[in-house]
C-alpha cells in the first residue's frame, strides 16, 4: 500500500500540474485574440467560465484516478477511507476555485497590457495548485498506520487465543487421554 501511495503522490501531482498548465495556456489562447497588442484586454465572464470548467475537470479526472489506483491497491486490505479522504480532497481542490483563483489569474495574466508568455502564465497557475500532500496524503498515510497497527494487534491477539486454545486443549483434553492410554497400557501389561 505504501508503494501506491507514493505512486499516488507523484501521479496527482503530476496530473494536477499538467492539467493546470493546459488550462492556463488554453485560456490564454481563448482570450488573446480580443486583445490588442498595446491596448487594454479586459477577460470577460466567460473567460472565467472556461477556465473554471477546465480546472474542474482536471481535478475530476486526476481524483477519480487517484481513487481508483488506491481503492486497486487496497483490495484485501483493512476497510480504509479513501474513497471519502479523496471525495474531500476534490472538494477542497473545487474549493479553491470558487475562490478568487480564476480571477487573480485572468486579471494578471488576461487583462494586464502587453504581451504575456503562456509558459509564465501557466507557471504562475501551477503555483497554486491544491496541496494534496497536506489535504489528502498525510491524513490517509496516518489512517493507513492506524489500520495496519490495529490490523497487527488482531493478528497478535489472535494469535494468543490460539495459543490458549492449544493449551487448554493439551490441559483438558490431550494429557488426560495420554494417562489414561498409559495406565490402561499399564493394567494391560
Amino acid at each position: 500500500m505504501n508503494a501506491a501511495l507514493a505512486r499516488e503522490r507523484l501521479s496527482l501531482s503530476a496530473n494536477l500540474y499538467d492539467g493546470f498548465r493546459r488550462a492556463a495556456v488554453e485560456t490564454l489562447a481563448l482570450a488573446r485574440p480580443r486583445s490588442w497588442p498595446m491596448g487594454e484586454a479586459r477577460s470577460l465572464a466567460a473567460d472565467r467560465e472556461y477556465l473554471l470548467d477546465l480546472l474542474e475537470e482536471v481535478i475530476m479526472i486526476a481524483t477519480e484516478e487517484t481513487k481508483t489506483n488506491l481503492l486497486a491497491a487496497a483490495h484485501g486490505a483493512p476497510d480504509l477511507p479513501i474513497v471519502s479522504l479523496v471525495d474531500q480532497f476534490a472538494a477542497y481542490a473545487r474549493g479553491m476555485l470558487a475562490g478568487s483563483l480564476a480571477e487573480d489569474f485572468l486579471r494578471q495574466h488576461v487583462s494586464r497590457p502587453g504581451r504575456v508568455e503562456p509558459r509564465d502564465a501557466a507557471t504562475a497557475l501551477c503555483r497554486r495548485l491544491p496541496d494534496a500532500e497536506a489535504e489528502l496524503f498525510s491524513p490517509l498515510s496516518a489512517r493507513i498506520r492506524g489500520a495496519f497497527v490495529q490490523a497487527r494487534a488482531a493478528l497478535a491477539l489472535q494469535a494468543g487465543r490460539q495459543e490458549m486454545a492449544v493449551a487448554l486443549w493439551q490441559a483438558r483434553l490431550a494429557r488426560p487421554l495420554a494417562a489414561l492410554r498409559a495406565s490402561l497400557e499399564r493394567d494391560n501389561d
